[in-house]
């Protein structure tokens, strides 16, 4: 009898159980990997997190950690209390704490628990040798600072590098860490005493697990820039205590900062773009956030915006841009927002060096959400928006490439903030007028209501706000007036407009006719000119007659000359290069002709380094 094999068959039989057992693999792999992820992101859980502190405060009672905050963290009459946990995973701990009814902190960790892992601590056993564990001590600071700021303190001795990176009034073997080294060589070289050893095994591991954490090192380092990071209160082992922060991101910041009023937005912009040039430039390095976004930015009490999460900020040739095989495009060597650059000709990313900058991610991410074009008032219309655009989409480029657009110039954050300056003075606006922390977020009072009127099938109403001059007056829907409040103040208009109808109904005589409109502002003189404003006509029966402009004429700008706010729209004095005249010419035909002449018209009239700060008078 013959048989016949099927090869076919055999091989489609073995081709699906092929097929069968690597999707087995791969399903395995994938639920490993987010059994991982679910772990590692974990549950923000109040239990959990009351766990954590308990832990560390049985430590703190086995004398196996130290803390300025221990006490008023684990004692029975503890001050600091969990209130809220915020975050908590396996790579950080961020907890809401309460000190009283009306007062938070946060503390936070970089890990869990203290002494889990054998990294985690410095010395495993109680040191022998005061000199030679100090010695220890201060090469990890010098490498650590190394590996998180691109550079070791080279200038100052032992015992003040540790005033530096910790207070002194918080180190609790004061007596041996802030004496000169030289002096405890002499003093603890043939001395030892067991508890004086254990006291400072303890604190030396407490210090140690703190300045890993590069969010600690980077805010305690520079806390003499309060106004740039968080405050750091105090800490208990392997976590501290920082002041707390509203994020930017939260609902009722939110709901005001993308509402239609133009005050608000000015006040963040300009408040944001300090924060960028202080990373810039008053730091020892520039400090590049590469995870820039309003959730990791924070307001405090006093209204200074700050650095809310810290762990993606990153000094020059520490981003980690360099993939780990050979680059194909320009975004295999970006880091979230810290854009690389691929040499395709060897395949390899660019030196470890940032090729946009945070100005850039600002306007690109932040500024062109927040200022929308009809917030913004005609004055400043076209000009600022002309310059978020160039900020967030500079024309350079990077080298020979026409994808990877160099940073945005430092020279456009300079004139934004010197024209939200000038609102925000004009507006008597101070640093704390807009401090929207914690849920009592201000809001703005109406005054009066002025006018009504009826837009695009849409009531609207002018509205006068307390404590602002009438060049602020705004027309509002007619569903953003809502409260008793503003509802008596609706109703107290709609009943004294009524009455001023029913009057003129009542005389039998029609109303005369107002020619200007209601929130018409008066025209500003003109800066650096003293000319006079050009009448439309000579008399009122005569209409306006239009004078061509130097472009019209075929003219070729010169320079600007000064600038006027007429009926609303802002209006440059271009003097021209064919004629010794000069016109007064909408400020957005301007903008689009010679952009390059607006620019320098304002460098040169925006004396910014002698304005005072928001908190002088003016």
């Amino acid at each position: 009898m013959k048989v016949t094999i099927h090869w076919n068959r055999i091989f489609g039989l073995l081709l699906a159980i092929i097929v069968v057992f690597i999707a087995i693999i791969c399903f395995k792999l994938i639920n490993k990997s987010s059994q991982f992820d679910h772990q590692d992101i974990g549950q923000c859980d109040m239990h959990e997190a009351q766990e954590i502190i308990d832990n560390l405060c049985e430590l703190y009672s086995l004398g196996q950690v130290t803390g300025s905050q221990c006490s008023s963290l684990c004692n029975n009459n503890a001050t600091i209390k969990l209130a809220q946990c915020l975050s908590l995973s396996e790579s950080k701990i961020v907890l809401l704490m309460s000190m009283n009814t009306s007062s938070y902190v946060v503390l936070k960790s970089k890990r869990r628990y203290f002494d889990r892992q054998h990294t985690d601590l410095l010395f495993h056993d109680p040191i022998v040798s005061i000199p030679s564990a100090l010695k220890t001590f201060y090469d990890i600071i010098n490498s650590t600072l190394e590996g998180h700021m691109g550079s070791s303190i080279t200038n100052l001795t032992h015992e003040h590098l540790i005033r530096r990176l910790f207070r002194h009034d918080r180190i609790e073997n004061s007596v041996i860490l802030l004496e000169k080294f030289d002096d405890v060589i002499v003093k603890y070289n043939d001395y030892y005493e067991h508890n004086l050893a254990l006291s400072l095994t303890t604190e030396l591991n407490t210090l140690f697990s703190l300045m890993t954490q590069h969010e600690f090192l980077l805010s305690n380092y520079y806390r003499s820039k309060h106004e740039l990071m968080p405050k750091i209160l105090g800490w208990c082992g392997h976590t501290y205590l920082t002041e707390h922060l509203t994020p930017l991101n939260h609902p009722m910041i939110e709901e005001q900062l993308y509402s239609d009023t133009w005050i608000p937005k000015a006040w963040l912009t300009n408040r944001l773009l300090q924060l960028v040039d202080s990373f810039d430039n008053e730091l020892h390095a520039p400090l590049h956030l590469c995870d820039f976004q309003l959730s990791n930015l924070g307001i405090s009490e006093n209204g200074n915006i700050k650095l809310l999460d810290s762990d993606m900020a990153y000094f020059d040739r520490l981003i980690p841009l360099y993939p780990p095989d050979k680059c194909r495009k320009h975004s295999d060597c970006s880091y979230f927002d810290c854009s690389g650059y691929c040499d395709k000709r060897t395949r390899r990313c660019h030196l470890k060096r940032r090729i946009n900058n945070n100005l850039q991610v600002l306007c690109d991410k932040i500024l062109t959400k927040l200022l929308k074009s009809e917030t913004i008032p005609l004055r400043l219309h076209d000009v600022l928006l002309s310059y978020v655009k160039k900020c967030s989409s500079p024309p350079g480029r990077y080298k020979r490439s026409n994808e990877l657009k160099v940073g945005a110039s430092s020279r456009l954050l300079r004139l934004m903030q010197v024209m939200l300056d000038g609102e925000l003075r004009s507006a008597n606006i101070t640093s704390t007028k807009f401090c929207m922390a914690d849920e009592s977020v201000e809001r703005f009072e109406i005054e009066r209501i002025v006018d009504k009127r009826y837009r695009n099938n849409q009531l609207e109403y002018l509205i006068k706000w307390r404590g602002y001059p009438d060049s602020q007056n705004t027309w509002e829907p007619s569903s953003n007036i809502e409260g008793e409040q503003e509802a008596d103040l609706l109703a107290e208009y709609e009943a004294f407009n009524k009455h001023q109808q029913q009057k003129i109904m009542n005389s039998g005589s029609r109303p005369a006719m107002n020619t200007q409109s209601p929130n018409k502002r008066r025209n500003d003189e003109m800066i650096n000119s003293g000319l006079k404003k050009r009448p439309l006509g000579v008399g009122n029966n005569m209409q306006s007659v239009h004078t061509p402009t130097g472009f019209e004429r075929g003219f070729e700008a010169e320079k600007v000359l000064g600038a006027t706010d007429s009926a609303g729209e802002l209006m440059l004095l271009v003097k021209w290069r064919q004629s010794d005249e000069a016109d007064l010419v909408p400020a957005r035909i301007v903008n689009m002709r010679c952009p390059s002449l607006v620019i320098d018209f304002y460098e040169q009239h925006s004396f910014w380094k002698r304005l005072p700060t928001l908190n002088q008078s003016t």
